[in-house]
C-alpha cells in the first residue's frame, strides 16, 4: 500500500511544452496499476487472515470457556468426593465403635457371671460350714 504512495510522490515528468511525455505517463499509470493490484491482494490476504485469526479466536475462547466449565465441574466433584470419602471414614469408624461396644458388653455379661458364680461359691462353702465348726 505504501509503495502506490511512494510512487505518486517520487513520480517525476519532464515536459514537453505544456504537455507530459506520454510514455512517461503511461508507464507511471501502469506502476501504479501493478502496485494497485498487489495491494489489494496484499488487502484480501490480510483479511483472509484477519478471518482466520477471528476463527481461531472464537474457537479458542469457547475452548477457555468449556475449560473452566470442566475446571468447575471437577472442583465440585472433587468436593464432593472428598465428602463420600470422610462420610466413609465416618463409618467406619462408627462401625467400629459399635462393634467395641458390643465386645464391652460381652464382657461386661461374661464377669457378671463370673461375679455371680463365684459368689455363689462363697455362699455354698458358707452353707457347708457349721456353727459348729466355725467355733
Amino acid at each position: 500500500m505504501n509503495r502506490a504512495k511512494e510512487a505518486i510522490e517520487g513520480a517525476q515528468f519532464r515536459a514537453k511544452g505544456k504537455w507530459y511525455l506520454a510514455q512517461q505517463v503511461d508507464s507511471f499509470l501502469e506502476e501504479l496499476s501493478v502496485y494497485s493490484e498487489e495491494d489489494d491482494r496484499e488487502m484480501e490476504r490480510l483479511e483472509e487472515e484477519a478471518r482466520s485469526l477471528r476463527t481461531e479466536k472464537s474457537r479458542l475462547e469457547e475452548e477457555l470457556q468449556k475449560a473452566k466449565s470442566d475446571l468447575e465441574l471437577r472442583k465440585g466433584q472433587s468436593e464432593e468426593e472428598r465428602q463420600r470419602r470422610v462420610c466413609r471414614e465416618l463409618e467406619q469408624e462408627r462401625d467400629g465403635l459399635i462393634e467395641d461396644i458390643k465386645a464391652l458388653r460381652r464382657f461386661r455379661e461374661n464377669f457378671r457371671e463370673a461375679v455371680v458364680k463365684d459368689a455363689e461359691e462363697i455362699l455354698e462353702r458358707l452353707g457347708e460350714l457349721t456353727s459348729q465348726k466355725l467355733l
